[in-house]
């Protein structure tokens, strides 16, 4: 098992701000938290987008609106301070970066979203801030199939999707997270692979070459001294049954020293701790029997 895991922590996870959730209030996942044995909680909303992005989903479907990020921020602080006997929480976003996205290369709509991070960074604790791609060229990576296929050049195979997604998290990586003297980057990366939601609908056709682009950014994990999210949600999503850190990567992380997370990415409270069973048995498999 990784020396900094910590079994007792959930720290990724999502509230009744996030529009794609189950808008139950968040004290309901809290308690399912409490309830559950965990003594450290982070929630991780997704940052609004910036102003004039254009949600692949539909307006508001993939973040809340900007209006909302005080209120959210608001309420998670209030609920830090109200379930303190209790549960130690970490208070967060889940930044998108969108250097990739919608023309926006290293500056344009990166810059953008470093400006609505920049505005609250000091309300944010580092244990609850991830850093996730969800977004490449005019599309997203993890809407649909529809959406997936969307994204292929014709002729293309799936692979591309899944390379030039590694391509924007390297990137991610390595563009500047500064403002005003202060360095911006999330602590944590967030679902690294996230493409194989899909990957029993649309298999690659060199899974070879994109384990290999998926290793160069777990290099650039380690190397920059980063966390990564050891996130459960796609063992319930039906085309996926898998961790998001498959198990081949997963031991590289480890092989490496990269500190992981335990992420259940709940958006309704029953999805709290969710696999955490399974989690831990990755970490720490039992030894095989002793032959006689």
């Amino acid at each position: 098992m990784s020396a900094a895991f910590d079994p007792a922590f959930d720290g990724h996870t999502h509230s009744e701000f996030c529009p794609h959730g189950s808008r139950e209030p968040l004290e309901r996942y809290l308690d399912r938290a409490v309830e559950l044995g965990f003594a450290r909680y982070a929630i991780t909303e997704h940052m609004p987008l910036p102003a004039g992005f254009r949600d692949p989903m539909g307006p508001l479907q993939c973040a809340g609106p900007l209006d909302d990020l005080p209120r959210y921020l608001d309420r998670a602080e209030h609920l830090r301070a109200a379930y303190a006997n209790a549960l130690t929480v970490y208070v967060g976003l889940e930044v998108d970066y969108l250097g990739g996205a919608q023309g926006g290369a290293q500056g344009g709509w990166h810059e953008a979203a470093l400006d609505v991070l920049d505005a609250v960074w000091e309300r944010l604790d580092a244990e609850a801030t991830l850093l996730s791609v969800h977004f490449l060229g005019d599309g997203i990576v993890d809407g649909s199939p529809f959406h997936t296929r969307s994204l292929l050049a014709p002729g293309e195979s799936v692979d591309a999707v899944h390379l030039r997604y590694y391509a924007a998290l390297e990137e991610a990586l390595t563009v500047s997270w500064r403002r005003g003297g202060r360095d911006l980057r999330p602590r944590r990366v967030s679902h690294l692979t996230l493409p194989r939601k899909f990957i029993a609908d649309l298999p690659l056709a060199e899974p070879e070459r994109v384990e290999a682009a998926a290793r160069r950014v777990i290099e650039r994990v380690a190397t920059e001294g980063l966390e990564l999210d050891l996130n459960t949600a796609g063992l319930d999503k039906p085309s996926c049954g898998e961790i998001y850190l498959p198990e081949t990567l997963l031991a590289y992380a480890l092989a490496l020293g990269i500190p992981l997370v335990f992420g259940s990415d709940a958006h309704k409270s029953a999805d709290v701790g969710r696999h955490h069973d399974l989690a831990l048995q990755l970490l720490n498999p039992s030894p095989p029997p002793a032959t006689q």
